[in-house]
């Protein structure tokens, strides 16, 4: 693998072939998430069945899927506070401090409406 495949191309001077194969790395990496799920899940189901072949007791399966689905929802949660943490740290960077200002004052500005209607909706 050359050093060419493995950088990140800015958006200045990234050529298409540069593009595409970042899209894929990066799509790759958000299928990741759904991959895990499943795998989780049957990882789980695959053990329960196994002791219950050993023991014959059909419970174990039920249990070993449990285990699968919060082993999944285990990942889905590691995967928001990574994606929260990526996020919150776009926040500091003051090309988009602008935009988060103009995005609050919006909000602000929404919600002084929607008390504005509910008072007026209070007085009828």
């Amino acid at each position: 693998m050359s050093s060419k495949d493995t950088k990140i191309p800015d958006s200045k001077n990234a050529s298409m072939e540069d593009t595409k194969w970042y899209s894929l790395v990066s799509n790759a990496y958000n299928a990741s998430l759904g991959i895990s799920m499943v795998v989780a899940v049957l990882i789980g189901l695959g053990i329960g069945y196994g002791i219950y072949k050993l023991t014959g007791w059909k419970w174990f399966i039920v249990i070993g899927l449990a285990y699968g689905v919060a082993a999944a929802i285990l990942n889905v949660y590691k995967a928001y506070k990574r994606l929260k943490k990526d996020m919150d740290s776009l926040q500091e960077q003051p090309k988009y401090k602008e935009a988060i200002r103009l995005q609050n004052e919006a909000l602000e500005k929404r919600e002084a409406r929607e008390k504005a209607r509910k008072a007026q909706k209070h007085k009828e």
